[in-house]
């Protein structure tokens, strides 16, 4: 905005007024934590207080879950799909409103994480909050992805230059990884923490080597306790465990990996280092990351499901 002093993005010099600006009755303002509870809380609220009402009416349980869905938690629809995530207080408190409202404030007859699996699983299909949130933000992915161009997939691509750009979404990262701290925008952070978890669901790992596991970004793979990324040698098509092996799948010496790559500017120490890192690596994928990114391509409305089992397994 014209003679404000808020640089919202110092590197693109996107200047922000420093008051809220609401629209489409979402609140916009620069500092994350106030965006989020600007946002949230007064959802929070109307949510507890729609229950508050319906707990009166006597309505059988699976009747309350249709209200759950059609009436309290669509009202977060918007704002999982465009803001960061909420704290993890705020999930908290959102469970318990379930939960009081399903069962008047009496302690669950059934445990939550039965209740949220599909009925083929002995669940009644209960919204988990948290995976409606993940599911959410994990659509931003196919949309990434996708061939058409957009000018906001410039903002995307810059923030993911760091990492190797949309190569992330077929890496073996963590949520914990410090990959993630490079990218500075939270919501798309919460994004890449979304797929992540959705990739735990499909990926198994296995001791034996798979060629085909990508070396940039892979939590398995650590230098000095982390994953890593070197932009020269990916733009030089170093990308896979692969092309670390000649043909009959024995580690390449330094003069072999020269020969293959002669425009690359590498040192002896800097490839052994990174030798040194793939062969102490006892954890592999044995599924293929393409697989999963053509599943959210073709199946984006089996996302939910997915992550709501991921969660009855940790509940």
């Amino acid at each position: 905005m014209k003679n404000s002093e808020v640089v919202f993005c110092k590197d693109r010099n996107i200047r922000w007024m420093d008051a809220s600006v609401v629209a489409l009755g979402v609140v916009f303002i620069t500092n994350e934590d106030k965006l989020c509870k600007l946002n949230y809380q007064p959802q929070l609220q109307k949510i507890k207080d729609i229950t508050s009402v319906w707990r009166m009416c006597d309505i059988s349980l699976i009747s309350k879950i249709v209200y759950l869905k059609s009436l309290a938690l669509s009202k977060l629809t918007y704002l999982f799909s465009t803001l960061p995530n909420p704290s993890e207080d705020f999930f908290y408190k959102l469970r318990k409103i379930i939960e009081n409202f399903l069962w008047n404030n009496k302690p669950p007859k059934i445990k939550y994480s039965v209740l949220i699996n599909s009925i083929e699983m002995g669940g009644l299909k209960l919204l988990d909050p948290f995976s409606f949130c993940n599911a959410l933000k994990i659509s931003w992915v196919k949309r990434i992805l996708e061939k058409t161009p957009c000018k906001w997939k410039t903002l995307i691509d810059d923030q993911l230059s760091s990492v190797g750009g949309n190569i992330i979404w077929k890496c073996n990262y963590n949520t914990k990884d410090k990959c993630l701290q490079k990218i500075s925008n939270k919501f798309l952070r919460n994004v890449l923490e979304a797929w992540c978890l959705f990739k735990s669901v499909f990926s198994k790992t296995s001791s034996s080597m798979n060629p085909r596991d990508i070396i940039w970004s892979n939590s398995y793979m650590q230098i000095a306790g982390s994953s890593f990324f070197y932009k020269a040698w990916f733009e030089d098509g170093i990308l896979k465990l692969l092309h670390f092996l000649d043909k009959g799948g024995r580690y390449l010496i330094f003069s072999e990996f020269r020969n293959n790559f002669d425009q690359l500017q590498c040192s002896y120490l800097d490839y052994y280092n990174e030798l040194h890192a793939i062969k102490n690596t006892n954890t592999f994928t044995d599924r293929n990351n393409n697989d999963v990114v053509q599943f959210i391509t073709k199946n984006s409305k089996d996302i939910q499901s997915c992550l709501s089992f991921s969660c009855s397994k940790k509940c």
